[in-house]
C-alpha cells in the first residue's frame, strides 16, 4: 500500500502539517474533501513528489484529471460562458491555438481531444 501526504495552504500562504494517508483511496477521499475547503491543496508522494494539486476547489494537476473536472463542470452548468472556459483552461496551464468553443458540445469535443491527447503522452 501506498503512502502519500497531503498538504493544506490557507489564503495567507500558511500550510498545516502533512497529514499522512495510506492508500489510493483514502488519498483520493482526502484531495476531494480538502480542495473544497482550503485554497491550495497538495498531494505528494512518498518522496514528495507533486502528484496532485488544486487550486480554489479546481484540479491543476494532473492535467488529465484537471481536464475531467472542467468537463463535468460544463455537463452541471446551466448556460456556457466561453470566457470563463477559456480562463479555466489557462488556470491549469493549457494553451491551445484553436477557435475558442461557443457552446458546451464544442467545449466538451474539446476537452476529449485534450484527455486523450495527456493520457496519450502519459504512456
Amino acid at each position: 500500500m501506498h503512502t502519500y501526504k497531503g498538504y493544506r495552504f490557507e489564503s495567507s500562504g500558511r500550510y498545516h502539517a502533512a497529514d499522512y494517508l495510506q492508500g489510493e483511496d483514502t488519498m483520493f477521499s482526502y484531495f476531494k474533501e480538502q480542495m473544497q475547503l482550503y485554497p491550495l491543496v497538495k498531494i505528494t508522494d512518498n518522496e514528495d513528489y507533486i502528484i496532485a494539486e488544486a487550486k480554489e476547489g479546481a484540479i491543476v494537476f494532473p492535467q488529465h484529471l484537471a481536464i475531467l473536472q472542467l468537463r463535468e463542470k460544463i455537463r452541471e452548468k446551466n448556460g456556457f460562458d466561453s470566457v470563463d472556459f477559456m480562463e479555466r483552461l489557462r488556470d491549469i496551464e493549457i494553451d491551445i491555438s484553436v477557435p475558442v468553443p461557443q457552446n458546451e458540445a464544442q467545449a466538451e469535443e474539446l476537452l476529449n481531444r485534450l484527455f486523450t491527447h495527456y493520457m496519450n503522452n502519459l504512456q
